[in-house]
């Protein structure tokens, strides 16, 4: 297996894994049967807005109460502009943002997931 291939498989399991241990680690040992309230999200896509617009837009997603912000999943070019090179400044950016809000995310991995085994015959 190439060096890109290994790196893009490291970089999905950090994607699809990772932050959904982080989830549930920031939800306390999250159970149903014991939950207290209910979780509260949206769908958010920033790499489709100016970037100057993301505190406005965490700041309107805490006035509505969100809880759960699921991001990530929509362009594999943010993530990976070309070919072996991995860019994750502009997310990083945004999970800050979230967590200053006390917004639990998950990073989705669905479209990466496809992207990586076509290109690598996975």
């Amino acid at each position: 297996m190439s060096q890109n291939a290994i790196t893009a498989l490291r970089m999905l399991l950090v994607l699809c894994v990772g932050s959904n241990i982080a989830f549930a680690e920031r939800a306390n040992g999250f159970a149903p049967d014991k939950m207290e309230t209910i979780l509260y999200g949206v769908a958010y896509y920033p790499e489709y807005m100016p970037s100057d617009r993301l505190d406005r837009d965490v700041e309107l997603m805490e006035k509505a109460g969100i809880t759960v912000v699921r991001v990530g999943e929509s362009t594999w070019s943010s993530w990976e502009p070309r070919d072996g090179e991995f860019q994750f400044d502009w997310m990083e950016r945004v999970l800050d943002r979230l967590h200053k809000a006390d917004c639990a995310e998950t990073v989705s991995g669905s479209h990466p997931c496809r992207v990586i085994s076509v290109r690598y015959k996975l």
